[in-house]
């Protein structure tokens, strides 16, 4: 392809591949230059890594549990008693609030409007084969790639700047102890916690409910079984 060889894995045995092959034989370049075409030159993952420790340590996973249910609550209580609907659609839309209120606060969770959605699709709509080699050819998908990463990373930057009351949540503590960091940086980082998190949670949920809907008795079971651990822990909005 383009005189470059391309190796295709598929499947878990060889996938794993792709997570302990050495250096020798999987470069990290390329994968970098992707990587900044999505979320811009100044994400920082190495720095980062003891924030995400502190963000999601198991006071603060407590706390995310009630903001879970109820932006659940709030989002199915749109629906009607029967109907059609697209669970690719309506799970990443879900989770993309789920994870715009726990880890990034009520702020970015309230300008989370239609606009947001769009924009990180715009964002996804940029990862194509050839994007792999050429991140930086000039094709529409691209350019609305960078342009809907352009506006993402300027809602983030300004989403705090005017709140009265800052939370105590995963952005507040990037604010408080990334010292080794800047605000472009933290922009960044919020933004592939969305992009990141909204696929792989996404996928799976999507999966789950493909198959719980497929077999009815372990959809009964799943239900049931999540009845019980709600009563468990005094959450009676089940």
């Amino acid at each position: 392809m383009f005189g470059q060889s391309a190796t295709f894995l598929i499947g878990p045995v060889v996938s794993k591949h792709f997570y302990t092959a050495p250096e020798s034989e999987l470069g990290k370049e390329m994968y970098k230059l992707l990587i900044v075409a999505l979320f811009g030159p100044n994400l920082n993952t190495e720095a980062a890594i003891q924030l995400v420790l502190k963000g999601t340590r198991p006071k603060m996973l407590k706390c995310y549990v009630p903001q879970i249910l109820t932006e659940a609550q709030d989002y199915f209580s749109k629906w009607q008693d029967c109907g059609t609907v697209d669970l690719v659609h309506e799970f990443e839309r879900l989770i993309t609030l789920a994870i715009a209120r726990c880890l990034l606060g009520r702020d970015v969770r309230e300008i989370l409007n239609e606009r947001i959605p769009a924009l990180l699709r715009d964002l996804s709509g940029g990862i194509l084969p050839i994007s792999v080699l050429f991140p930086y050819l000039p094709i529409p998908a691209h350019n609305r790639r960078d342009k809907a990463r352009d506006n993402l990373l300027y809602i983030i930057m300004n989403s705090r700047k005017n709140s009265p009351q800052p939370e105590e949540d995963f952005l507040q503590t990037l604010l408080e102890d990334g010292d080794d960091i800047n605000s472009e940086q933290i922009s960044a980082f919020i933004l592939s916690v969305l992009f990141v998190g909204k696929h792989t949670t996404a996928s799976t949920a999507v999966w789950t409910g493909a198959y719980l809907l497929q077999h009815k008795t372990y959809f009964s079971k799943v239900f049931e079984e999540q009845k019980e651990l709600f009563g468990r822990h005094g959450l009676d909005r089940f």
